[in-house]
């Protein structure tokens, strides 16, 4: 008996590409300390949505569509000013776009708008990996280079527990050791709240004593 002839070939109608999903920048609020991470969503989302945006025309009117709050009374002058009677809007080309924005809404002190936001950072119990990546961009942007004052500010924004963890770790002079030791702290921090959790119905009171020693700022 004959072996049925099985096909190994794919109707091609039925393979879709995979293609990553992309959520549309927020609106920009007119506050210059959202300003520049609003501009990167914005060139990110249509990078990625390349063929949606076929002409400079297209991408300044989304831009322009994802503005809010104080920056709708630019939107309305900038429109204002490239309405043509009879002629309708000519928005220009988006080199001179974008300079007008940043000329409207860039921080007049960049490094000092981003040493600000640096000081005040706190990490509020995200991972350790998501506050070194949000610190990085405003210590870079901030221009600062001194190493003590670096960790110093590291050091401040983490949570307290993980910050006395790293503190124990006695790590070397450098930024990247102490960023190694906080995410040993966390390590740890995880564990222990895992085994501790687990003896929380024999021993509430010991538990509790114990999340209060590794929350005490004054350890800091």
């Amino acid at each position: 008996m004959d072996s049925p002839n099985i096909s190994t070939t794919t109707s091609s109608s039925t393979i879709q590409e995979y293609r990553p999903k992309y959520a549309q920048p927020n609106k920009f609020d007119g506050d210059p300390r959202n300003y520049q991470k609003w501009k990167e969503d914005c060139s990110l989302y249509m990078l990625a949505h390349n063929n949606n945006f076929p002409d400079e025309h297209t991408a300044i009117m989304f831009m322009l569509y994802h503005m809010d709050k104080k920056a709708l009374v630019w939107r309305t002058e900038f429109m204002a000013a490239h309405t043509v009677s009879g002629q309708g809007i000519h928005l220009g080309i988006m080199d001179n776009f974008l300079a007008a924005l940043d000329s409207a809404f860039q921080p007049f002190d960049m490094e000092g708008d981003a040493l600000w936001q640096l000081h005040a950072l706190k990490q509020l119990s995200r991972p350790v990996d998501e506050y070194v990546s949000e610190f990085r961009v405003f210590a870079t942007r901030a221009g600062l280079t001194d190493i003590s004052q670096l960790i110093h500010l590291f050091r401040q924004g983490l949570d307290s527990d993980i910050a006395i963890q790293a503190i124990q770790r006695g790590p070397d002079n450098n930024l990247q050791a102490w960023i190694e030791a906080a995410k040993q702290g966390e390590e740890i921090i995880r564990m222990e709240r895992i085994y501790l959790g687990g003896k929380q119905a024999k021993h509430p009171n010991r538990i509790l004593a114990k999340e209060k020693y590794y929350t005490n700022p004054n350890w800091l």
